[in-house]
């Protein structure tokens, strides 16, 4: 899930995402920005436009799924 992660956080032009945990909840990333890998690899943190951010621990997060853009 994490090299996932990477990979999108990575591409170019970014695309916006979502991360699903285990418990349903989900957390969006609109920007490259908002989200970043920590260094040993096992956690992403995710940042609010509001300011608060939250750490995600790798075996927690269940799924991945990119944004569909927007028509029109």
């Amino acid at each position: 899930m994490i090299e996932d992660i990477r990979r999108l956080l990575e591409t170019r032009p970014f695309k916006p995402f979502s991360i699903e945990l285990s418990s349903g909840q989900i957390y969006n990333v609109p920007t490259a920005g908002h989200a970043a890998i920590n260094p040993l690899g096992d956690r992403v943190i995710v940042w609010f436009d509001d300011g608060p951010g939250v750490t995600l621990i790798g075996p927690h997060m269940v799924g991945v799924h990119e944004k569909e853009p927007r028509l029109g």
